[in-house]
């Protein structure tokens, strides 16, 4: 993975904020860094938000296969007490 260069412009001059990922910015309260990811079935380097913990936020494409993992793992549940997932 290449190191990330972030740059603000201060006075006319460009800064180096850092160039570890994920590169705090205060003015916006996130984060951005990098991660090896895929989207739209392209896998490679992409830049991502970051929480002040440095947690990365999901993207959406992650959000719903979450959700239905979560589904999935809530039906089989319902299954296993004898109700019928549909019927709620």
């Amino acid at each position: 993975m290449s190191s990330s260069q972030v740059y603000s412009l201060e006075n006319q001059q460009h800064v180096l904020l850092g160039n570890q990922s994920p590169i705090w910015l205060e003015a916006i309260g996130l984060g951005i860094g990098t991660e090896v990811g895929t989207y739209q079935q392209i896998t490679r380097e992409w830049l991502y938000w970051y929480d002040k913990n440095g947690e990365r936020f999901l993207t959406p494409e992650e959000r719903s296969r979450q959700a239905e993992t979560k589904a999935e793992r809530y039906a089989k549940r319902l299954r296993e007490l004898g109700i019928d997932p549909e019927s709620v």
